[in-house]
């Protein structure tokens, strides 16, 4: 079986996209890899690995007037572009802050049951039921893993996402218009295929980690599979490619103190329900 995976990155993201994809190709065979550029960032690592797994690599770049949302950079859209732009008719789209560790063959075969899309559950408690809520959802699903089935009616509801997006305020403008939009129409996956920590998986080691909470680039930030980001960004290194290296803010180790104080006596979290509650 064929897997085609799809990227979106900019040039501040690449060295994660280069640890990304070195993890996919060390994990997985019978690949076809699609990356969407939002600038013209240098692939030459990517080109080279690739064809030593003689994997084919396919670029599309993006020259779109879109609005970044906060902290959110343009490439946010990309996965919503990606039925516009793919006519393969199934296509997982895969953040850059994953580490992929098994075989995906298994995920591409998950029956969907005519869904448009498959995902994992956002468990993070108190923002997750505080979003359920707002936007009276059963469940709420995490935009970082998306299998997607791309036909017409898919690619419809992700070009109505774009202009949710640009028309309203969010906290997570993707991933909420994705839920909004698809409601009754995404599958939920197993967590193993979109680990961010919160989420129980019944694999030790599961096979894609997404590292959406703590994250192994950031000091003080601590993550049960912290080691699997540091050895293939350690890989990356030894074959002369880029890894991300974060700008950090001059506060931030004062910030990440408070943050694990709170989080230790269990007070962060009904910071963040409070939060929710006030917006």
């Amino acid at each position: 079986m064929i897997k085609n995976i799809c990227f979106c990155s900019d040039d501040n993201y690449s060295g994660l996209l280069n640890v990304a994809v070195l993890s996919l190709l060390k994990t997985n065979s019978n690949l076809i890899i699609h990356i969407l550029k939002f600038d013209d960032f240098d692939t030459e690592f990517i080109d080279r690995i690739a064809s030593e797994y003689s994997v084919n690599v396919f670029y599309y770049d993006f020259n779109l007037d879109l609005p970044s949302k906060g902290r959110f950079s343009k490439a946010m859209f990309g996965r919503l572009y990606i039925s516009s732009i793919l006519k393969e008719k199934k296509v997982l789209y895969l953040d850059c802050d994953i580490v992929v560790n098994s075989e995906l063959t298994e995920l591409f075969e998950y029956d969907m049951r005519n869904m448009l899309i498959g995902a994992v559950e956002d468990k993070i408690d108190n923002i997750t039921n505080s979003l359920k809520c707002k936007y009276q959802l059963d469940k709420y699903f995490n935009s970082g893993v998306l299998l997607i089935n791309n036909n017409s009616k898919t690619k419809r509801k992700l070009c109505s996402c774009i202009d949710l997006i640009k028309n309203n305020k969010y906290e997570y403008p993707d991933q909420d218009a994705i839920n909004i939009l698809f409601k009754g129409d995404i599958i939920s996956l197993p967590n193993e295929y979109n680990y961010f920590e919160v989420n129980e998986c019944r694999s030790k080691v599961p096979a894609i980690i997404h590292y959406a909470l703590e994250k192994p680039w950031l000091p003080m930030d601590y993550n049960d599979f912290n080691y699997a980001y540091e050895n293939i960004k350690e890989e990356v290194k030894l074959l002369g490619g880029k890894v991300y290296h974060p700008n950090l803010k001059p506060n931030y180790y004062v910030l990440k103190f408070i943050k694990l104080t709170l989080k230790k006596f269990k007070i962060f979290g009904f910071l963040q329900f409070i939060k929710w509650k006030v917006k």
